[in-house]
């Protein structure tokens, strides 16, 4: 069995951003070839909530999780995913890859 490589971006959202530069975001995302899909990590779970707000009109699967939760567990942290289809956050566990 041949194992698939995907890139993921990873990104640390210390603050929240505008509006407009959440769009501005979205549309480089959406735009994005080299990457699978972006995980961020934020500091609390209203910057959580903002952030799946901030970048809702995104096709590109973002993940977001709090990063004290993430430095304690990455295997077991379920992680918050974007469906641009609903445009809302719901729970899921992040796929976990095999090292066999």
């Amino acid at each position: 069995m041949r194992a698939e490589i995907r890139k993921v971006a990873l990104e640390y959202e210390r603050s929240a951003k505008s509006t407009k530069q959440y769009k501005r975001i979205a549309g480089i995302l959406n735009g994005e070839t080299k990457v699978t899909c972006v995980l961020y990590l934020v500091c609390n779970v209203q910057m959580e909530s903002f952030l799946l707000n901030g970048l809702r009109g995104t096709r590109r699967q973002v993940y977001v999780s709090q990063a004290h939760q993430f430095a304690e567990h990455p295997p077991k942290r379920c992680w918050l995913t974007l469906h641009s289809k609903c445009n809302i956050g719901s729970r899921t566990a992040f796929p976990r890859t095999s090292n066999k």
